[in-house]
């Protein structure tokens, strides 16, 4: 660097310029500390791309109907719920079930039928199949 390039306050012609480009930033007209909305998504010209899949569509369906009208119930409802549940009356259970087996099967049952002349004959139906 040469001294001709150098200032009154000793800096370069290239850092004095920089520093200049730095500082020339448009103001904001809001009050210091606001947040301010970012750049905007382009919208694409012409038609729209097909759709070879609705699963965000019927996710959105799914969401609304199983959360319809909260997303979440307000806590004392659902302690007055368990309240009222641990007052009512219990039921007497005459019988104890022995489970047949098999465990290791997992699966979800979608029907259950009593025999009509001996109630101690029951037959469970399951989601992908079997008796």
């Amino acid at each position: 660097m040469t001294p001709k390039d150098k200032s009154k306050s000793g800096r370069s012609k290239a850092v004095r310029s920089a520093a200049k480009k730095s500082s020339e930033k448009p103001r904001s007209t809001s009050a210091p500390g606001t947040l301010q909305p970012g750049p905007r998504k382009r919208k694409p010209r012409g038609r729209p791309e097909v759709r070879l899949s609705t699963h965000k569509s019927r996710s959105v369906w799914f969401q609304a109907r199983a959360s319809w009208p909260l997303r979440d119930a307000p806590v004392h409802r659902l302690v007055e719920a368990r309240v009222r549940s641990l007052r009512a009356p219990q039921a007497v259970l005459a019988a104890q079930w022995e489970n047949a087996g098999p465990t290791n099967i997992g699966g979800r049952t979608t029907c259950l039928v009593c025999h009509p002349a001996n109630a101690n004959m029951i037959w469970v139906g399951a989601a992908g199949g079997g008796v």
